[in-house]
């Protein structure tokens, strides 16, 4: 006997064959309704730091130490500090296969915050987390520490039976790094004498607190902030399909999140779609808002409309630096589930972009010395001069910025000449790197001092107008 469930979506009532995903004579976009239907219906419910096994997960690999770990079908949900990797399934219209995920995530948020980071995986998709994680149990009362010391500032104290998680440890594994609870940008450290894991401490990574500056315990990614994935490409299968992905978005109204994967650090506002190819590239489409893309020491901006790529080594790592921002292709958008987001949004059409002109928006202005020295010994100092941002737009022959009109003299060069207030001559030029990216040089004569210098400069693209 064939079991159905009634659901309703966008005001629709949809019949449903809860066996569908059996039948042989299923069509792409009959797969594709049921998928998304089911996993909204399954999902609905999800909470913070929770991953929902939405449709057709064909593998999910729990952490060590997590032995009532089960994620084997849809509505099954469980807390993503257990999850090691997921795999979903491809598109295959002979069995009605296609798995979606959904995963909510703290991030970087402040405990405070509402709403969560939102991941939605839909297709040919692997995800492995980066961080390594062991749950321990306080055997008694014991303190979580700002160092691995005795006499180091105290963080938090479990109470004996509360569970915490473990990210790593000492060489001699005489203190473990754990997360302090409701703060999973924080870390602390706690003896293990006090504690008891729940599996072998050796499989966590060695930290050496001396190579950490930031903080006493460093910089520490929360559960699934950092991770691996790659994807398949162009396997839509029907205009109704998207093609296989991630879907990220943060919450309105937070600047940004800091999300690391495949090595690659991305700060995001807003939403964006990923794709990654082992010894391929990885894509970061930004739906809306604006995503600054980071590797190898460079950063490209893409906002909504456009996409930055990062050329990815066979174990998906990056092995160059981030492209230029470019217009995104708009058939690899079609159909993407922005509707099953937290907040819906409208995929926009590709970005027109023009050579040797910037994008408008507001942008970073940042000297690129701290100081220089004039011929008889003057330090002149560059650090905090000059505007945190600057409004960039077109007026054909120049180009309008809050610190003054630049003079165009070649297709992406423009200058601009002037004396400031205290009598020094200033010759600045501007070199347009791409639609995100400017370079300069400040030439600036010293009167005073008869002193020139020549100071670099870059600007970088933080957002457009909203």
């Amino acid at each position: 006997m064939t079991l159905r469930k009634w659901i309703g979506l966008l005001g629709v009532v949809l019949l449903i064959p809860a066996s569908t995903q059996a039948q042989g004579d299923t069509d792409c976009p009959q797969i594709i309704q049921t998928a998304f239907v089911l996993t909204t219906a399954n999902c609905d419910v999800l909470e913070r730091n929770q991953a929902c096994y939405g449709h057709l997960v064909l593998d999910a690999e729990p952490q060590a130490g997590y032995p009532n770990f089960s994620f084997d079908a849809p509505g099954d949900v469980v807390n993503v500090v257990e999850v090691k990797s997921l795999r979903l399934s491809a598109m295959d219209e002979n069995t009605g296969a296609w798995g979606v995920a959904m995963i909510k995530i703290q991030a970087d948020l402040e405990q405070a915050t509402p709403q969560d980071v939102t991941f939605l995986m839909f297709g040919n998709i692997t995800l492995d987390n980066a961080t390594q994680l062991l749950p321990v149990t306080a055997i008694s009362e014991a303190n979580i520490r700002s160092e691995p010391s005795t006499i180091s500032p105290i963080l938090e104290t479990l109470a004996t039976g509360d569970v915490v998680t473990a990210s790593g440890r000492l060489a001699d594994s005489s203190w473990l790094r754990v997360l302090v609870p409701g703060q999973p940008d924080q870390a602390g450290w706690v003896f293990v004498e006090l504690v008891s894991a729940g599996a072998d401490i050796a499989t966590l990574p060695i930290v050496d607190p001396a190579n950490f500056v930031e903080t006493p315990s460093g910089p520490q990614y929360g559960p699934m902030q950092a991770f691996y994935f790659q994807t398949g490409t162009d396997d839509a299968g029907c205009p109704e399909a998207p093609n296989s992905g991630l879907l990220i978005q943060t919450p309105e109204g937070v600047a940004e999140v800091t999300i690391l994967t495949n090595e690659v650090d991305i700060q995001l506002s807003g939403t964006a779609y990923l794709q990654a190819q082992a010894g391929g590239e990885m894509a970061v489409n930004v739906v809306e808002g604006s995503a600054q893309v980071t590797s190898n020491g460079t950063t490209r901006t893409a906002v909504a409309g456009t996409s930055v790529s990062v050329p990815m080594s066979e174990n998906l790592v990056p092995s160059d630096v981030p492209s230029s921002p470019e217009p995104y292709d708009e058939n690899n958008m079609q159909s993407l589930p922005t509707n099953m987001l937290d907040r819906p949004v409208t995929v926009p059409p590709p970005l027109e972009i023009q050579p040797g002109i910037p994008l408008d928006g507001e942008w970073q202005f940042a000297w690129g010395v701290e100081d220089m020295t004039c011929p008889d010994g003057t330090v002149i100092s560059f650090e905090g001069v000059g505007l945190n941002s600057v409004t960039i737009q077109d007026s054909g022959a120049s180009l309008i910025l809050s610190i003054g009109e630049f003079t165009r003299m070649a297709e992406g060069q423009y200058r601009r000449i002037y004396t400031d207030d205290t009598g020094n001559l200033h010759r600045d030029t501007l070199q347009v790197e791409g639609p995100d990216l400017i370079s300069g040089e400040a030439v600036i004569e010293f009167t005073e001092l008869d002193c020139t210098l020549t100071a670099p400069f870059n600007l970088l693209l933080l957002r457009r107008p909203s």
